[in-house]
């Protein structure tokens, strides 16, 4: 490498760390806490593959499996420290930008015989690495940067542009060789970076789609008609198949965008209102990247919905420039290959996260890709006006001239995003810039009244709450946050009854509809609250709500911890008074100690994980007493019962996420035509994996019980009763067998059996999630037994003859 490529590499990556080297505390925001701060699926203690499996079942999945391995990673070897998932994070931003540069510079390598744009081979890395660092340093890249959860954005970017980069790289050596020898490994390359891709984020899914306009604008034009004058000149039978895959295709899509449908109950606008919308957000996009100044970038925007063309008016003229801009992009592509190509990637990236799917309608993040097409459009353009501006100069100087103002706009880049990242100090700093930012906002202003309440502002706090509500509209909400801030504010300023009348008044004004996700925590506050005031069975009688509605939420929402402490407390002062808390007559805790007493209630409730720990410490407490013992024993032994059977449950734990051997193969095809709605006309094809998943063992109750659904599912209730059983047979302990007959016995119409194979479901897996479900199914079917019995009876006393 020679001297003046080091310094200048050397230059970027200081002016890199100088614009992120006040971000290393920043504190976590929004997703940060529930994707990596409170995620014990990243709390790994070693490198086993029982933990690496435990990050790939968090609740993201595959599709997010190595960002979320670099959070695990991050936290077992920087101690869960902060400031290791910051360097992480501008690692990954560093590797980025050096994909970035070599992506350029193989683009501009391969227009140089095509495009009267490209710069010549003397100019080409120059500008490569002017576009590099115009992209890296600027501002709006923090949200992808700093916010530490947009690593999934980062490294899907990384991956997504070495793929294409191998690609090119890929196509030039087979174009210089005139074979592929010597391409193939760059090959291999791009498909191992793309998996990788997929493997971060789901807006890997335009990366074919990107591989395939690459070709089209690079190396073959007219890819599209050859390749429909090839597939005319096939067989009949591949065009049958071909065209049996595409219309494959196009279920599965209108599958997808049923369900994407759907999502638009839980928003505050429609699918068409938000397409209206993200035409006018992607101008923003544009504008934003071209002028990031700090008072520009926030967390959270204020977004006014497009509610036809002309409301506002500046819908139609958005929609008319993006329009025009794909025109100009298929009309110009043969002549202006880069300025178009990176016009395309703009859009093309964009597709995803500002079209149909129902997400938030603005993040700063989702520009960290696209914007990689924008500064190659840029960079061209300058390079082109500084030659016509200064046509009567060399060569040589306006070289020096696009140096100097890259050289300038780099820097002041840098300090623009180091003014930026000031923001992100602390809780209060980045949601007070959000509020300031976007006061409209109900959720910035939520999380800047919880702010403010925990550091202490508890008045401005309550007023910050009381704002958020007034704010909040259906599906546009963080009602029970700003509730629970504003409970919490009074607590701290020991205001017990205002904070009482005001959380039952928030409880019957709660808005239809609205995110429950925080209501435990708010039923919590309220619970102290009455606590507080010595209301005590009030006091309990919410925090039991608190745990019920837990029980409805995701696992990684609840924190039965904080339920099983606040009834310590309450049963600890009930103790002083003699009050029966549960309503059985007699004084709690009686005999019990208060943590013993809470572990016995837990357990009767089925909370049997947070029981054991409360009659451990109980146990630890007090080892002479006999009945914490025979308790802290039982608990241990359904808490046993719940493990096996947790580790058993799942299907796509066991053959989806672990096709590796023949039976799981088979097995996992079986189960994927059986879940996919789109799939089910290949359901002959499913039931021949399922048989040949039998012939490899035929003793494998999954497959039985699998069979029994398919069954079921095509209206034959008795084989699919036939195949419960079947599996019960072979493993009576299985109780996923046993729910399966369950539902196949109702269907057909055998309610006995269904409740005896319900209630066997919980015998063997008391603290199944679902338990409450079952119980209610349970019910349902006594109900119509005493229904039928009656009916029979009724019939019995009818006149005869």
């Amino acid at each position: 490498m020679k001297k003046h490529n080091i310094y200048t590499a050397f230059l970027f990556l200081l002016l890199l760390f100088s614009a992120y080297s006040n971000t290393f505390s920043a504190t976590p925001a929004l997703d940060d806490f529930h994707t990596f701060v409170r995620n014990p699926s990243v709390h790994i203690d070693d490198l086993s593959p029982a933990s690496i499996r435990e990050v790939m079942d968090s609740h993201f999945g595959l599709p997010r499996f190595i960002p979320m391995l670099t959070f695990a990673l991050d936290y077992h070897f920087g101690g869960g420290k902060l400031v290791s998932f910051h360097v992480t994070n501008l690692l990954i931003h560093a590797l980025c930008a050096l994909a970035v540069y070599s992506l350029i510079s193989q683009l501009f390598q391969v227009a140089l015989s095509r495009d009267s744009d490209a710069p010549g081979p003397g100019v080409s890395r120059f500008l490569a690495l002017c576009a590099t660092g115009i992209w890296a340093l600027n501002p709006v890249q923090t949200n992808a940067v700093t916010y530490l959860v947009q690593r999934m954005a980062a490294l899907q970017a990384l991956f997504f542009i070495s793929s294409v980069s191998f690609y090119v790289v890929g196509r030039r050596r087979r174009m210089a060789a005139g074979t592929s020898k010597g391409a193939g490994w760059w090959y291999a390359a791009s498909l191992l970076a793309g998996t990788a891709a997929f493997l971060s984020k789901e807006n890997s899914a335009m990366l074919p789609f990107m591989l395939v306009f690459t070709e089209m604008w690079l190396f073959r034009g007219e890819l599209v008609l050859k390749a429909w004058n090839g597939l005319r000149r096939r067989p009949g039978w591949v065009q049958a198949v071909l065209a049996l895959l595409v219309l494959a295709v196009c279920i599965e899509a209108a599958s997808v965008a049923l369900g994407m449908a759907r999502g638009y109950g839980g928003r505050h606008f429609t699918l068409e209102e938000r397409l209206l919308t993200q035409t006018r957000v992607v101008l923003w996009y544009v504008g934003l990247f071209f002028l990031p100044l700090p008072s520009r970038l926030s967390l959270e925007h204020d977004v006014v919905l497009s509610r036809s063309l002309l409301n506002p008016p500046t819908t139609l003229l958005s929609l008319a420039a993006i329009v025009l801009a794909l025109f100009l992009i298929i009309r110009f592509r043969k002549k202006h290959v880069l300025l178009t190509f990176g016009g395309l990637w703009f859009f093309v990236n964009l597709v995803i996260e500002s079209t149909f799917v129902p997400l938030e309608l603005v993040f700063e993040h989702r520009l960290y890709l696209p914007s990689v097409g924008l500064v190659v459009t840029a960079v061209i353009l300058l390079y082109r006006s500084v030659q016509w501006i200064f046509k009567n100069a060399g060569h040589r100087e306006q070289v020096k001239v696009v140096w100097a103002a890259c050289s300038l706009l780099c820097a002041l880049l840098s300090l623009m995003t180091y003014a930026r990242n000031e923001a992100w100090a602390t809780p209060l700093s980045i949601y007070g810039d959000a509020v300031a930012k976007a006061p409209e906002h109900p959720r910035a202003r939520a999380n800047l009244a919880m702010s403010l309440v925990r550091y202490g502002h508890h008045d401005v706090g309550i007023e910050q709450a009381e704002a958020a509500i007034a704010l909040m509209q259906k599906g546009f909400e963080k009602y029970y946050v700003a509730g629970t801030a504003m409970l919490l504010g009074y607590l701290s300023e020991d205001r017990y009854q205002e904070g009482i009348e005001r959380g039952r008044s928030l409880l019957q004004e709660v808005p239809q509809g609205s995110d429950a996700a925080s209501l435990p925590n708010f039923l919590l506050a309220l619970s102290e609250c009455h606590r507080k005031q010595g209301e005590l069975r009030e006091a309990f009688d919410l925090t039991i709500k608190a745990l019920e509605t837990m029980n409805h939420l995701p696992a990684r929402l609840s924190k039965k911890w904080l339920v099983a402490w606040q009834l310590k407390k309450i049963v600890e002062e009930a103790a002083d008074e003699g009050i029966d808390l549960d309503g059985d007559g007699r004084p709690d805790p009686g005999q019990l100690t208060a943590g013993a007493w809470v572990g016995a209630l837990l357990f009767s409730l089925n909370e049997t994980k947070e029981a054991v720990e409360v009659l451990q410490a109980a146990s630890a407490e007090n080892p002479d007493q006999h009945e914490v013992q025979r308790l802290l024993q039982l608990a241990v032994l359904t808490e046993e019962k719940n493990r096996i059977q947790a580790a058993r449950w799942s299907f796509t734990r066991k053959y989806l996420k672990n096709p590796f051997s023949p039976f799981n193969a088979l097995m996992a095809g079986a189960l994927w035509i059986q879940r996919e709605p789109s799939l089910r006309w290949f359901e002959p094809l499913g039931m021949r994996l399922l048989e040949g998943a039998l012939a490899l063992d035929e003793t494998a109750v999954d497959a039985l019980l699998l069979k029994g659904w398919y069954a079921y599912e095509r209206g034959d209730v008795h084989e699919a009763v036939d195949a419960a059983k079947r599996a019960i047979e072979r493993d009576p302990q299985y109780a996923k067998a046993w729910l399966g007959l369950g539902f196949f016995a109702s269907g057909a119409g055998s309610f006995e059996t269904a409740k005896a194979a319900f209630e066997q479901t919980l015998e063997l897996y008391p603290g199944y999630p679902k338990r409450a479900a079952v119980e209610g199914m349970i019910q349902g079917l006594v109900a119509r037994m005493r229904e039928d019995a009656e009916q029979t009876v009724s019939f019995e006393r009818l006149p005869q003859g």
